[in-house]
């Protein structure tokens, strides 16, 4: 579960330097299970649902360094939002300052590749 971002500042698409939000969890429960578990009348279900759930942790990784980063926090430099459109499409933001990616670097976004 979760979406992995992987920019390279080269564009050599090295895997060095990620975004990954939500995390992996164990225990995933299916779109089956969410339907399930919120199948008393009055509550939510869906994508929407789903959404509303998830942890609002995600992972920032550059040269082998792992930083935890809670997404809701006004302070996070990083932040990932995501949100349902309707119950097939889903809108995921993500804003990364440049100074993280390039260390505070004249950026040189012309060469840069995010996967």
């Amino acid at each position: 579960m979760g979406f992995a971002f992987y920019f390279d500042v080269k564009a050599k698409k090295r895997k060095g330097m990620f975004f990954q939000y939500p995390m992996p969890q164990s225990g995933t429960l299916s779109m089956a299970d969410m339907q399930n578990r919120s199948s008393n009348p009055g509550q939510e279900r869906g994508l929407n649902a789903q959404l509303k759930q998830l942890p609002m942790l995600a992972v920032w990784g550059k040269n082998d360094v792992k930083e935890m980063v809670f997404i809701q926090l006004p302070e996070s430099e990083i932040k990932a939002t995501n949100e349902a459109i309707n119950e097939t499409e889903m809108l995921y933001s993500l804003t990364v300052p440049l100074a993280k990616i390039f260390n505070g670097a004249v950026p040189d976004i012309i060469n840069m590749s995010i996967g």
